[in-house]
């Protein structure tokens, strides 16, 4: 028996034993590793006996028999190739065996035991080949049958294994079984340089996740296919795709692609349990090929499955009492928002509150003045990045979170007119007044620096319905304003409060003012029979004349002392303005001297109250 070799590998080095592999579906995949092999066997002892392996492919295009004796029968257990000693054959017609090494994978050696002979032109041959490219790895010889001769050639980079006799002549004489090829118990190592393919959503990685998640993947691979698949969670070996390997062993196996289909993985994940924690967790979806080659996809998962926590201040802050604080904390993702509401001591409606963070504190306030004097209860729900939720009712000392309402402090606000402390005052046109009073707290003590506003509301017909005018208390709790001249008015102080004290408001009194206006005579002397002419106009500061001009009175005083209407009622222009013209008649025996005034009249869209002018002398000479 010959052996070739071109490599120093003994036949063993192949892997003829199933025992040299290792069972990956027992153990975890390494996390990397280098481009590998795999060990195909055919026709090989008691390893591979298939009399109907799809794999060795005979083919045969003259006289040529080829024939499968591997099964587990047979005798022979071997490849036969040989001319069946019909006739003579032509140049180039052969009968084969090939096996093809499958996509992505080379025949890097192998190792075959043959029987070959030559005769009449015929010539058998083990070769391996290539697209144009054939290497002849063994060939046969003329004469006797020398027997099964043992060969191991290494170093290859081929795609095809043929054994074959071959007609090399014009004309090849009928040879029968002198000429064959017999050949049994083949290996061929495969290189495999790929590696498998991961593909597929794996899982939700867009922040922080919490409770259970859903993690799919697939695996793929060109050469060998997928041996293995894993999820590895922190180190730990969570789950394993079932595989189409057949139940074979790498590195060695009788199938040239051993592994079949695309394995998968689609895990309900319970992230409360280990080997998860929360944190960032490292998911490593390991898949190897039967050439153990090794792919890796490692990413990061934060998760939180903790609540955040809160507790109340021990006790509200005095000068801010309706501001109602928790600090909050939550110890992975962080706190994201919080919600506090509060209930009366004894009822079932929680109101919310509008709550914000600020400064690793939830805080709202609570307005105590809009709800019934009583006793209140406090809550608070946080909310961490994750989604989970924690809460509390209690301050950070274990006590339960309740305070009495109001709880800000009531104020004694006084306010008054200027003059003696009167509610009323009724005052000339353009005059200015004053109001004045005192801020105290329900203890009397004085509330030094707060704003008083003192608001006027005016009334129909007024530029201005209402006005403002702020003061600051003194030491002593005092405050003044000065009130600018205008229409009549009402006048009340206003204390808006601080976030100690509650706010209050007083009246301090109505300025009711008369209207202003001019009286005017063309002269003072006229005889009888002649005209005087009165004119002036009606003052409206602050106001608007109202539409059609302002309703006025030309009155003279009589004999009785009353005060009588010349004609009718009149109405200014839209400036206030008036002219009235009266002519004197002449049936006066002698001078008479009369007294004329202007009644300025009520109106309901006039801001200020009724007047009547100086009065003015007319005398009247006698003719």
């Amino acid at each position: 028996m010959t052996t070739i070799r071109s490599a120093s590998k003994s036949p063993t080095q192949l892997g003829l034993a199933a025992a040299l592999g290792t069972i990956l579906a027992c153990v975890a995949i390494p996390a990397a590793a280098s481009a590998g092999s795999y060990t195909v066997y055919k026709c090989y002892g008691d390893i591979s006996r298939d009399a109907g392996d799809p794999e060795l492919v005979g083919w045969a295009n003259g006289r040529y028999t080829v024939v499968n004796q591997c099964g587990p029968g047979d005798a022979f257990h071997r490849l036969s190739v040989q001319n069946n000693g019909d006739g003579a054959e032509i140049a180039g017609h052969q009968g084969s065996f090939t096996i093809a090494a499958p996509a992505g994978t080379l025949i890097s050696a192998v190792y075959f035991q043959s029987n070959l002979q030559n005769a009449n032109g015929h010539f058998a041959q083990v070769l391996a080949a290539r697209p144009g490219s054939e290497h002849v790895l063994r060939q046969g010889t003329t004469g006797g049958d020398l027997g099964y001769a043992t060969t191991y050639v290494g170093g290859l980079a081929h795609t095809h294994l043929q054994i074959r006799v071959k007609c090399f002549s014009a004309n090849c004489a009928a040879a029968g079984a002198n000429a064959h090829a017999y050949v049994r118990n083949i290996a061929l190592e495969l290189r495999d340089d790929s590696r498998p393919g991961i593909g597929g959503p794996g899982i939700r990685r867009n922040g922080w996740q919490r409770g259970d998640q859903s993690l799919s993947a697939l695996a793929a691979d060109d050469g060998a296919g997928v041996a293995a698949f894993e999820a590895v969670v922190n180190g730990t070996r969570i789950a394993q795709a079932g595989v189409g390997c057949n139940g074979e062993i790498p590195p060695a196996t009788r199938n040239l692609k051993p592994c079949a289909g695309q394995p998968g993985l689609s895990l309900r994940l319970d992230t409360t349990r280990a080997p998860f924690r929360n944190g960032r967790n490292i998911i490593d979806l390991r898949a190897a090929d039967f050439a153990r080659n090794v792919t890796s996809r490692k990413f990061s998962v934060p998760i939180d499955n903790a609540r955040p926590v809160a507790d109340f201040d021990n006790a509200q802050n005095p000068e801010d009492p309706e501001l109602i604080r928790a600090k909050v904390s939550d110890r992975h993702s962080g706190v994201a928002g919080a919600a506090m509401s509060f209930r009366a001591i004894g009822t079932n409606k929680w109101q919310p509150l509008d709550t914000k963070l600020v400064d690793g504190y939830a805080e709202a306030r609570v307005d105590s003045l809009s709800q019934p004097a009583a006793e209140y209860e406090f809550r608070v729900i946080v909310f961490d990045v994750a989604g989970n939720a924690g809460g509390t009712g209690r301050r950070a000392n274990g006590e339960p979170m309740r305070l009495m309402f109001p709880l800000r402090g009531a104020v004694k606000l006084g306010a008054h007119l200027n003059r003696g402390g009167s509610k009323a005052q009724v005052v000339r046109y353009g005059t200015k007044a004053k109001v004045k009073g005192t801020l105290l707290d329900a203890y009397g003590s004085p509330i030094v620096g707060a704003n008083v506003t003192v608001v006027e509301h005016f009334g129909r017909g007024a530029l201005v319905r209402e006005r403002q005018t702020n003061a600051i208390t003194d030491e002593k709790g005092k405050y003044r304003v000065r009130i600018p001249k205008g229409p009549s008015r009402d006048a009340e102080a206003f204390f808006g409060g601080t976030p100690k004290f509650a706010p209050a408001q007083r009246a301090a009194g109505t300025f009711s003012v008369r209207s202003g206006a001019t009286f005017k005579t063309s002269r003072k002397r006229v005889p009888e029979g002649k005209a005087v002419r009165f004119h002036g106009r009606i003052r409206h500061g602050g106001a608007r004349i109202p539409n059609g001009g302002k309703l006025v009175e030309l009155q003279v005083r009589v004999k009785s002392g009353r005060w009588d209407t010349i004609g009718e009622a009149f109405r200014t222009n839209e400036n206030g303005r008036y002219k009235r013209r009266y002519r004197f008649g002449r049936h006066y025996a002698r001078d008479t001297r009369f007294r004329f005034r202007l009644k300025v009249k009520r109106e309901s869209k006039w801001p200020y109250k009724r007047t009547n002018t100086p009065q003015r002398k007319v005398v009247v000479k006698a003719g």
